[in-house]
This record gives structure tokens, C-alpha cells and sequence, in this order.
């Protein structure tokens, strides 16, 4: 385009030139030439304008569709470390379950084995007050038999 509208420069110079000889019919076509120079220019900047809205638009979209994918990619990475922070929550709280499960476990065998003891004290303690009546018992046999005797 450029080339054209330079073209037509020396042209309408040329002619100008020419018609500056004559009576005022080369004014005429001098204006008619600018005209057409104006428009062809006019036309050259309405089409850049138009590339220029025609690339701002692709840039805008270019521009949402990678937020888009941004905001996309940043969602399914929260998404993985949430899902992540939940199984190490899971984790962290099975093995306290397992730990108090144990020390229950450990507690309750604790208890038993202190209930029996506490049993066999008991057993033992009753056992030793029978064999004691019986010897009471069987001394006074004696002493009564004795006696008797």
C-alpha cells in the first residue's frame, strides 16, 4: 500500500506541475487526486484499525483462555493438596486411634491382672482362715480328747 500511495505521489506531483499551466481544470483533478489519496489512506488506517481490534480481540481471549487454564490448573492443585492434607489427617488420626486402642488395651489388661491378683489374695487369704479354723478345730479334738481322757 505504501508503494501505491508513494507511487501515485510523483504522479500527482508531476501533474500538478503540468497543470499548474493551465486555466484551473488541473485544480480540479488535483483535488480529485487528494481525495483519492485521502481515501486510500483512510482506507489503509480503517484496516489497520480494524487488525488492530481484530488482534486486541484475540489477545483478550488468548488472555481469559489462559486465566481459565490458570484457574483451572490452580482449582485441581488445591483440589490435590486438600485431598492430601485429608489423607494425612486420616493418617495422623488412625495412628492416635491405634495408640489409644493400645493403651487402652494395655490399661484393661493392667486392671485384670490387678483384679487377678486382688482374686488370689483373696483365695489365699480364705484359704489360710480354713486351714486356720480346721487346726483350731482339731486342737480342740485333742484337748477335748484329751480331757477326756
Amino acid at each position: 500500500m505504501k508503494a501505491k500511495a508513494a507511487g501515485k505521489s510523483p504522479k500527482k506531483g508531476g501533474k500538478k506541475k503540468d497543470d499548474a499551466g493551465d486555466d484551473g481544470d488541473g485544480e480540479g483533478d488535483g483535488k480529485k487526486d487528494t481525495e483519492k489519496i485521502v481515501d486510500g489512506v483512510e482506507a489503509k488506517m480503517r484496516q489497520q484499525m480494524a487488525e488492530a481490534n481484530r488482534r486486541h480481540a484475540l489477545e483478550q481471549k488468548r488472555a481469559t483462555k489462559m486465566k481459565e487454564k490458570d484457574d483451572k490448573r490452580k482449582a485441581t492443585e488445591l483440589k490435590r493438596i486438600a485431598d492430601y492434607k485429608s489423607k494425612c489427617k486420616i493418617a495422623d488420626e488412625r495412628k492416635v486411634n491405634a495408640a489409644n486402642e493400645r493403651r487402652i488395651i494395655l490399661k484393661s489388661k493392667a486392671e485384670e491382672s490387678a483384679r487377678a491378683a486382688e482374686r488370689k489374695k483373696e483365695e489365699s487369704d480364705r484359704l489360710l482362715n480354713v486351714r486356720e479354723k480346721r487346726v483350731v478345730a482339731w486342737e480342740q479334738k485333742q484337748l477335748e480328747w484329751l480331757m477326756s481322757n
